[in-house]
């Protein structure tokens, strides 16, 4: 029997009444004809979760390790105060001391960075806030103005801008490296002197949500805010710069249009952004469950009969964890509803795109709690789907805040400590460019735990990773 089975024997006697959740990383390291084995970590817990459902089959095949976990989504009205950009916490450095971490972070040369991401997704650079939401660089203009938006309407119906406002949104991270196509433009929200009747969200939390009432218009505006790119130095017309057309429109409060006008909208951008970076990467809005007042599939079926670009298709993708009865979801289900949604887009299309989530993250933990700290369990659960997802040809992933400020500021955290999903893209960041397998494991336990693990050669070191995680009907055992 292989090691690797014989662990998970080890595990499945571990766990065999209660629902376990965990993950283990072995090293093995060759000398010569010898091989040295430790155990890094392993942590155990239990949780309750719900929903099966068959899963499509990964790729066995050994590929190189992409850093496809590598970004993350900046915020609009916290563009301007570097939204997401810190310090790296000392701890996690290869020079820490008294003792350097196993898995030690590798740091980009700048002295602050957003952690644990080589590219971000600029949201809501154009403005359209909630002029009552006085929060960050809102503050500037006060309650009530519309002052942040990068395009308004003259008396006489022309439009007139405020270039000057996106250097500043733009420069706290292009002094730091992120330039180019490491940056994925959204193009959200629609300033609002644009729509005929404009709309503020229910929540008031994103903004402006009707879109334009003449598109000649708003492609002349996202031409030129292309052309600014350039200007600032920030993008090169050769480079395939990436830009996405909103977020989550397939719900009101983000997109309060139909289909046909997202189509056309879609359309207008795609047109300008390509008038400036023809090698462009241009895709739709990252979709979420829920609603479907416009569809990734009704757009790819306009996108084909026009010759329109859609270059990734892009979801959001949370664990609901007890947000409402039996929510717990089981990773096969998205597993498969993720990557038959890839497949039905691809088809629709006719050629393949990149598979990307544009949001990944917790919004409760497995007791209900509101939080973005998943713990050990979401570490699990994490590594779980994103793996799988990625043996069905998962691209990019995004995630939010991987560490937990416990005393001091973003800007300044006198401390920080890991969240669950942290730990797993440091481990991941040291194989990044290793030899990657999926390796196909044992069946269930008799208490239904799964288990998802990899195989990472780099160098004279093999990674093994294991991950354990129980599905049960909420409220189980």
């Amino acid at each position: 029997m292989s090691l690797y089975y014989k662990f998970m024997r080890v595990l499945q006697n571990w766990i065999p009444v209660r629902p376990a959740n965990g993950m283990a990383c072995f090293v093995a390291g060759y000398f010569g004809r010898f091989c040295r084995l430790g155990l890094v970590a392993l942590t155990l817990l239990t949780s309750a979760l719900e929903g099966r459902a068959a899963a499509p089959t990964p790729t066995t095949a050994t590929r190189e390790l992409t850093p496809f976990w590598r970004n993350r989504p900046v915020l609009g009205f916290a563009l301007k105060a570097g939204n997401g950009v810190s310090p790296v916490p000392e701890y996690l450095l290869a020079t820490a001391t008294p003792t350097a971490p196993d898995f030690a972070y590798g740091a980009r040369p700048y002295g602050t960075e957003v952690l644990w991401a080589d590219n971000l997704f600029v949201v809501r650079p154009l403005g359209g806030w909630n002029p009552a939401r006085v929060v960050g660089e809102q503050l500037e203009y006060g309650n009530g103005s519309t002052s942040a938006d990068l395009c308004f309407k003259n008396q006489d119906g022309t439009l007139g801008y405020r270039w000057n406002l996106l250097a500043p949104r733009l420069s706290p991270y292009s002094a730091i490296g992120y330039t180019g196509e490491a940056l994925t433009y959204i193009l959200d929200n629609t300033p609002w002197d644009l729509p005929t009747t404009p709309t503020l969200d229910a929540g008031g939390l994103y903004g402006q949500s009707s879109p334009p009432a003449d598109m000649s218009q708003w492609s002349t505006f996202i031409q030129g805010f292309a052309q600014q790119l350039v200007s600032l130095n920030i993008a090169k017309e050769s480079d395939a710069v990436r830009f996405r057309q909103g977020t989550e429109c397939n719900f009101a409060d983000r997109f309060n249009g139909t289909q046909a006008q997202y189509n056309a909208q879609y359309a207008a951008s795609a047109t300008a952004v390509k008038s400036v970076f023809p090698n462009a990467q241009f895709g739709p809005f990252n979709i979420t469950p829920g609603s479907n007042q416009v569809t990734h599939t009704a757009l790819a079926t306009y996108c084909k009969a026009n010759n329109l670009p859609f270059d990734f298709a892009a979801i959001s993708f949370y664990e609901l964890a007890n947000t409402e009865p039996n929510k717990f979801i089981d990773t096969d289900t998205y597993w498969t509803n993720a990557t038959n949604g890839w497949s039905t887009i691809e088809t629709t299309l006719g050629h393949s795109v990149s598979r990307e989530i544009h949001e990944f993250g917790f919004l409760y933990n497995e007791n209900g709690m509101s939080t973005a700290e998943p713990g050990s369990w979401g570490a699990a659960w994490s590594f779980n789907i994103l793996m799988k997802l990625y043996a069905t040809g998962l691209q990019r992933s995004a995630h939010w805040d991987s560490t937990e400020i416990i005393a001091g500021n973003a800007k300044n955290p006198t401390i920080s400590a890991l969240k669950g999903d942290g730990w797993v893209y440091t481990v991941l960041d040291s194989m990044v460019g290793g030899q990657w397998t999926y390796l196909t494991p044992p069946a269930a336990s008799p208490a239904g735990t799964k288990y998802t693990s990899v195989c990472v050669t780099k160098g004279n070191r093999v990674y093994v990773v294991v991950s354990a995680v129980n599905v049960v009907t909420a409220g189980g055992a």
